[in-house]
């Protein structure tokens, strides 16, 4: 059973979790909190706290999710002392526990337009498949932690019901997203700078295991044998293709390459080491800044602007289904 504690903390977490749900209320039917004296209290462990058309939602849910994403970190007796955090813990989770009550509500909001879509058929065993498999081995991984029946119908069950949002959402809202020649076009003409490719270069490098091999190897390399010396020793994949490797921009790489972008075409460097072991360095050449074309920057920008719009049909979807699922909170929660 929960502590006091814990169901006043959750009580104030939802509260003001359902104001602001009843804010979006406000804008799609004037509906005004105001209306009702909010007066906090301690709810039962299996109280309702909001109501989501036909389902409802209760304390247990949501302290079922903040356990599941807090397991290990609440654990007193296991963290280590943090004296600026102390017992407050749960008050520096709060924000946790808010975005879980929001997430959990706005699941259950989608189930219920998508069981409205009568074309749609949510009950397809085929849409399950990989949730409950996933739900099988994640069940199989630490029978403890879902030992008990309700746990393991509480997993399965957020597991498929994100699973058929997805599915759905795929079929139903993004399928009808089309990106136009003239968006691609605005776009890369409104976005110029995005599309200035940094300096690139080209290199070859023979890595060693060890600094004593790679010191061998530096003094009889040279331009004309770089090649044929990094298939003979090199330890690394492109080894093969004479150590050839890039055309990378700076940053793109481990911080060991950077040394290549102010050496000049046929430098070879000394040793350098790495985690990878040790690498000796041959500028290839230098590739200079560029602008790309609309053609080569077709792929990008439609990626992009797809991503904007899967985002604005998305919120749409939500705003439709809070003007169309009842949302509501039970009347004992409110002083009428």
């Amino acid at each position: 059973m929960m502590s006091k504690k814990n169901k006043i903390l959750i009580v104030a977490y939802i509260v003001c979790f359902i104001l602001g749900g009843y804010v979006w209320k406000v804008f799609n039917t004037g509906h005004m909190l105001s209306e009702y004296g909010i007066r906090e209290r301690v709810l039962g462990e299996h109280e309702a706290i909001v109501h989501i058309g036909n389902v409802s939602l209760t304390v247990e849910d949501v302290q079922w999710e903040y356990d599941q994403h807090t397991e290990g970190v609440t654990g007193g007796d296991q963290l280590t002392f943090i004296p600026e955090v102390g017992g407050r813990l749960h008050e520096y989770l709060s924000p946790l526990k808010e975005r879980l009550a929001k997430g959990l509500i706005e699941r259950k909001l989608l189930l219920e337009m998508i069981k409205r879509d009568d074309s749609f058929d949510a009950t397809d065993p085929a849409l399950f498949q990989e949730c409950v498999q996933e739900w099988q081995e994640l069940i199989g991984s630490d029978p403890k932690k879902f030992g008990g029946q309700m746990d393991q119908e509480r997993l399965k069950s957020r597991l498929c019901e994100s699973a058929l949002i997805k599915k759905y959402v795929e079929k139903r809202i993004y399928n009808r997203i089309q990106v136009g020649d003239k968006e691609i076009v605005d776009y890369f003409n409104k976005h110029a700078s995005e599309f200035n490719q940094p300096q690139k270069v080209v290199i070859r490098q023979v890595v060693l295991a060890t600094e004593e091999d790679a010191k061998k190897v530096r003094h009889k390399i040279n331009v004309n044998n770089f090649s044929s010396l990094a298939k003979q020793y090199s330890i690394a994949p492109e080894a093969e293709d004479g150590g050839i490797l890039g055309p990378f921009f700076q940053l793109e790489m481990p911080r060991v390459f950077d040394i290549a972008f102010s050496m000049r075409r046929g430098d070879i460097s000394d040793v350098l080491k790495s985690n990878y072991g040790f690498h000796i360095i041959m500028l290839e050449k230098k590739i200079p800044t560029e602008k790309l074309s609309l053609v080569e920057a077709r792929p990008q920008i439609e990626k992009k602007i797809i991503k904007q719009k899967r985002e604005e049909e998305y919120q749409k979807w939500v705003e439709l289904a809070l003007n169309t699922v009842p949302v509501k909170a039970p009347k004992p929660v409110w002083e009428q």
